[in-house]
């Protein structure tokens, strides 16, 4: 409780406009003070002007040497923000940190990225730290509204039949609904992929976690709320702790083949033990964001949490830019962390201008997930939005009713849950399975792949503007589909100096040893030859374009020479992608021009074109003799453009 002291310090702070006189202008949240008269300890952020750092561009350059090597791999892949490294990398001004330290009962959490460090303080101590000349603001730590599974129930698993064929077992139809197996069979299982989970905790004795063909493979963990690096049930917490996190981690780590296979089984995972069920303030904002470093600096691909933060906070709030936990998800995806995140249970309405969405679904690039049946529908439980700024959420959607996962209570058992914190790991595990296939996805490029190609969009070519269904049940097959590379082949060709002597397009479209046969003809003391060869783009706007042509040139006087365009639309003309000496033998040659692919492709039409030329080069006297005999003759067998939508 506050004394008469605080409560007249409390009205000062009021006339002052939230700022203590004489304590260097710093901003305290009216919700500190709210909070310590009903509470005897609060915790609160406190945030810093500076890193008290001399040289930023050295510092800069010195992260390159002590950062995650695995890290610093994904932010050259996918980093979307100047450079490999800024500010926000570096660490914290530890005098800084060393006096806070003294002022408070104990620091909770530090945060690079906010520049800021977590702790628990009282009335008394308050003061003290305002007077800092390095703290630039203090605010409240929000609470979790954790996102309890509803209607927990033990699976029959009598009901599954001992070698019927069925990989997937029980949890077939829910992947099923997010067309997640044909990913799968097509090798894009979370191999090689990092997935980092936020959650309460994670028991991991699950007969489906120890499959001697496919364990689970946890790469780095840690508990936040004991400080510690065990995420597993620990002598002192509630029964109940692990509860939440363990069905989350089933449903993508599980694997029991003909029982149960989780969604991304052979991914690895960085587990964060972030949310205490049990606190008497539930202060875990600052958690997530030390779990969402945490997964970022161990080198994590995908983050999914099933939490959301509202407490002391309003709808006004969810603009994308104010929740700490908001600002943390914006800083993990533009380091190429793919996240996403429960939209909460909090239902919906048709009512459009109504949201009850909470931190961090608001957040610019995250997927915020939302929950339907394995038919399809959307759940009742299943939050609406839109953001504060008017962009729809959710994003997308799941199954996230009755789904099924491992039971945390019994290490043989399987049981089903509801809840938007069920739907997100799945979706969590098909972005996983899609990033498999091409690690460069970026944030943005994996967000239209799946939005673009999700229910409700490829039925109404928009979102739903209802703000329940957002984009729709994700297609994981079509996702993919859209992000790999699709070969189109040469549909005509037009030779404009020389002549055929055998084939057509046939033998361009298809790579077979069958040649169409180009000779010279003798123009301006040179033995010509020219080619044009047009296709139709799969893209109107390719994110990225390869030429591929299979060719030979028999050179018997001389050496042949080569040149390969493409066709500037933007321009009107064509421009040079390579030069080379042709070759004798059969030889593939594939060139990825640099700039923006979508130059090569005409607009409405979608029509690309090359043209390859030929020439040779030769002495005099051999000019006198071309009636004789021709010094080269050419032949191609396929001619292809590699486009990625």
């Amino acid at each position: 409780m506050l004394n008469a002291f605080y409560k007249t310090l409390l009205i000062v702070f009021i006339l002052t406009g939230g700022s203590f006189i004489g304590a260097h202008d710093v901003h305290i949240d009216q919700q500190v003070y709210s909070a310590l008269e009903s509470n005897p300890t609060v915790p609160v952020w406190i945030f810093l002007k500076d890193k008290n750092i001399k040289d930023q561009n050295l510092a800069l350059e010195q992260l390159k040497n002590t950062y995650n090597p695995r890290a610093i791999a994904r932010r050259i892949k996918r980093r979307t923000s100047p450079g490999l490294f800024d500010e926000r990398d570096l660490p914290l001004a530890e005098s800084y940190v060393a006096t806070i330290a003294k002022r408070v009962q104990r620091i909770r959490v530090r945060s690079r990225w906010l520049n800021a460090v977590s702790a628990n303080i009282t009335a008394d101590q308050l003061e003290s730290i305002a007077r800092l000349p390095f703290v630039r603001s203090i605010q409240i730590v929000r609470r979790s509204k954790g996102i309890e599974p509803l209607d927990e129930r033990k699976f029959n698993t009598g009901n599954i039949i001992s070698g019927s064929g069925n990989f997937y077992g029980l949890s077939y139809e829910q992947l099923q609904t997010i067309n997640l197996p044909p990913v799968h069979q097509q090798g894009y299982t979370g191999n090689g992929i990092i997935i980092g989970v936020l959650d309460t905790g994670f028991k991991r004795t699950h007969v489906a976690f120890a499959h001697p063909d496919n364990p689970l493979n946890v790469i780095a963990e840690y508990d936040f709320i004991n400080d510690d690096s065990n995420t597993a049930p620990e002598s002192g917490d509630d029964s109940s702790q692990h509860r939440h996190g363990t069905l989350i981690l089933g449903t993508m780590a599980a694997y029991q083949p003909e029982t149960y296979v989780g969604a991304a089984y052979e991914a690895a995972f960085i587990l964060c033990k972030t949310e205490d069920i049990t606190g008497e303030y539930q202060g875990e904002e600052d958690f997530f964001v030390a779990g969402l470093e945490f997964i970022e600096s161990n080198g994590g691909d995908v983050a999914t949490s099933s939490l959301t933060y509202l407490d002391w906070y309003t709808q006004a709030d969810m603009d994308g830019q104010t929740a700490v936990t908001t600002i943390g998800v914006n800083t993990a995806t533009d380091n190429g962390v793919h996240c996403c995140t429960s939209v909460g249970n909090g239902g919906h309405d048709s009512d459009p201008t109504t949201s009850r969405l909470g931190a961090p679904a608001d957040a610019f690039k995250v997927f915020s997930v939302g929950s339907v049946n394995i038919f399809g529908e959307v759940s009742g439980f299943s939050t609406d939005g839109p953001t504060a700024d008017g962009r729809t959420k959710p994003e997308v959607l799941a199954v996230g009713e009755s789904t099924v996962t491992i039971s945390s209570s019994d290490d043989n058992e399987y049981t089903t849950a509801s809840g938007t914190s069920l739907s997100a790991p799945l979706a969590a595990a098909a972005i996983a399975s899609v990033l498999q296939s091409d690690e460069t996805l970026a944030v943005d490029s994996m967000r239209d792949a799946f939005l673009f190609n999700s229910s409700y969009y490829v039925a109404n070519g928009t979102y739903d503007p209802l703000h329940v269904q957002g984009y729709g049940v994700i297609d994981s097959l079509a996702a993919l589909n859209s992000v790999q590379p699709i070969t189109a082949v040469a549909d005509a060709y037009s030779i404009s100096i020389g002549t055929s002597s055998a084939g057509g397009i046939v033998e361009l479209a298809e790579s077979d040893d069958q040649y169409l046969v180009l000779d010279p003809e003798f123009l301006a003391f040179r033995y010509q030859l020219e080619i044009t060869v047009d296709a139709t783009s799969p893209s109107s706007a390719p994110s990225g374009l390869e030429f591929s042509y299979e060719s030979r040139a028999f050179n018997f006087v001389g050496t042949v020479d080569q040149e390969i365009e493409l066709f500037n639309y933007d321009s009107g003309q064509f421009e040079t992608v390579d030069t080379r000496l042709a070759s004798a033998a059969d030889t593939v040659v594939s060139l990825t021009p640099g700039g923006d692919p979508a130059r090569f492709v005409q607009a409405g039409t979608d029509a690309m074109r090359a043209r390859i030329s030929y020439e040779n080069s030769l002495p005099f006297w051999v000019f006198s003799t071309q009636n004789l005999y021709l010094p080269y003759r050419a032949s191609a067998d396929h001619i292809f453009w590699t486009i990625t939508p």
